[in-house]
């Protein structure tokens, strides 16, 4: 997703609303009156006044090549002209302020766990890398925790964990806060080719083990950090540019470049969590893992601490089932041999019985989320005519 924000991003603050027709019309306009650079004069250009942290197969390629090959989705390992990583917002101000006036063609990567390809990275263009901005504060009123869109999410949690705080965020450690947090392209249907998608499913703001109490991930920012498609720096809250700060919410990079977020913060201790591998062999066995669903999603409203996800797939050569259930409660729990309420019918003393394996215990967010990580040499690929998704050793 490209960043045409400053025509977005003044659509919505001149007029009060975002129209996205004008926008691409201004955009458009625009574009034919002045034809964007070519890449490698706007990577000369970045390189005057950002000369160390800027890389290019020719310049600093060690850190050029960590940076491409830190996607999670294998094809969108791309080859961008340069890539150019920023370590403050005063940096970025700069980098967006210079790629607009010249209509440099860019893309921008926070944590790079997003599934299609050309979403974070871009070939024969410029790559903003903000992995460097991953700093994680909470503020001294501990009402809120600051933080910038490169961190992980198995960092934000490593830290807050310590204090006995938590925000709402990613329930794998390895996806970035920015991409997660301001939403994005999921999955894209339909597709003559994976880089001409005709429609696409959107996630609008981030899932979390907390969904259930707090809703999404954005629905807990109470200001961001902007830098515009201009180059200026604003903050959108509930006071300051309102139409701007509901607009990020699943607005992804469309609107600006989010350089922090200040995400509400509450009192958390060990979660109760972990995955349960069951193996099916019988039809039959099947029933009592759908009841046991039916009856967590009819519970969940009188009990919202509870959050599951579920990784169901038919081994064909095997002619069996694998069901491996990520159980989190977030309430205090005593004994990590007990299910808690919501998830009774999933005890090994219920119909489902009990799990081949299992890793269920109390732990903090920090470790239950990384046990959700691929591991380091397992990345994705994806077929997306088919919307086929298989994990490759890197």
């Amino acid at each position: 997703m490209r960043l045409i924000s400053i025509y977005t991003a003044l659509a919505v603050l001149i007029t009060g609303f975002f129209d996205p027709a004008a926008a691409a019309a201004a955009a458009a306009a625009a574009a034919a009156a002045n034809p964007s650079q070519n890449p490698a004069q706007c990577c000369a250009s970045l390189e005057k006044i950002l000369a160390k942290k800027t890389y290019s197969q020719n310049n600093q390629q060690d850190l050029y090549k960590q940076s491409v090959s830190a996607y999670f989705n294998v094809p969108d390992r791309l080859n961008p002209t340069c890539v150019v990583a920023p370590t403050s917002t005063q940096d970025v101000s700069r980098i967006v302020a210079l790629l607009s006036k010249s209509l440099c063609r860019f893309a921008i990567k926070a944590g790079g766990h997003i599934i299609p390809p050309r979403a974070a990275n871009i070939q024969d263009g410029v790559t903003i890398d903000l992995s460097s901005m991953k700093s994680v504060k909470l503020s001294s009123d501990k009402k809120f925790a600051s933080v910038q869109p490169g961190a992980k999410w198995i960092e934000v949690y490593t830290y807050l964990d310590a204090l006995g705080y938590a925000i709402p965020g990613g329930r794998a450690g390895d996806v970035g806060v920015g991409g997660l947090t301001t939403g994005g392209k999921l999955l894209s249907a339909g597709n003559d080719s994976i880089h001409t998608p005709k429609r696409s499913l959107r996630m609008p703001g981030g899932n979390s083990f907390f969904a259930a109490r707090y809703g999404f991930v954005c629905d807990n920012v109470q200001n961001f950090e902007v830098v515009l498609g201009d180059g200026r720096i604003a903050n959108a809250n509930s006071k300051t540019n309102p139409d701007l700060f509901q607009a990020l919410k699943g607005g992804s990079n469309n609107l600006g470049l989010v350089t922090r977020f200040d995400i509400a913060a509450f009192p958390q201790g060990p979660l109760w969590g972990g995955t349960a591998l069951y193996n099916i062999t019988k039809r039959e066995q099947l029933q009592p893992h759908l009841k046991a669903l039916n009856a967590f999603t009819n519970a969940i409203a009188q009990d919202p601490y509870g959050s599951l996800i579920l990784v169901w797939t038919y081994l064909g050569q095997l002619k069996q089932y694998s069901f491996q259930n990520l159980y989190e409660y977030t309430r205090p729990v005593k004994d990590p041999k007990i299910f808690p309420p919501p998830f009774k019918d999933f005890a090994p003393t219920s119909p489902v019985g009990p799990p081949a394996t299992n890793t269920l215990r109390i732990a903090g967010l920090a470790n239950l989320t990384g046990e959700l990580d691929a591991p380091p040499d397992l990345r994705l690929a994806i077929c997306d005519r088919t919307n086929l998704f298989y994990l490759t050793r890197t």
